[in-house]
């Protein structure tokens, strides 16, 4: 792309966005497979110890947005040193 006489920024803002979806992404499959583990867990657990008056609760929402975030930033994060590592060439 630089042949033709692209910018550098013009060049890693796609790479950007695909790191910051596929961290979003990695974070939502991840909280899904938690869920899913988490209702087969409920569903194991045995009637008596409901019985002791506990409850089990999923992680809230706001800390699944810290997830999400937290995974976009990490897909961010290797998009940009695998670039900049790229672009010096």
């Amino acid at each position: 792309m630089r042949l033709v006489g692209a910018t550098d920024r013009f060049i890693k803002m796609p790479f950007y966005i695909q790191g910051l979806i596929q961290g979003a992404a990695g974070g939502l499959i991840g909280i899904v497979i938690l869920y899913v583990f988490f209702i087969i867990m409920l569903s194991s657990i045995d009637i008596d110890a409901v019985a002791y008056s506990f409850s089990i609760e999923f992680i809230p929402v706001k800390s699944m947005i810290i997830i999400i975030f937290c995974s976009m930033f990490a897909g961010w994060l290797g998009c940009y040193i695998s670039l900049r590592r790229f672009l010096k060439q």
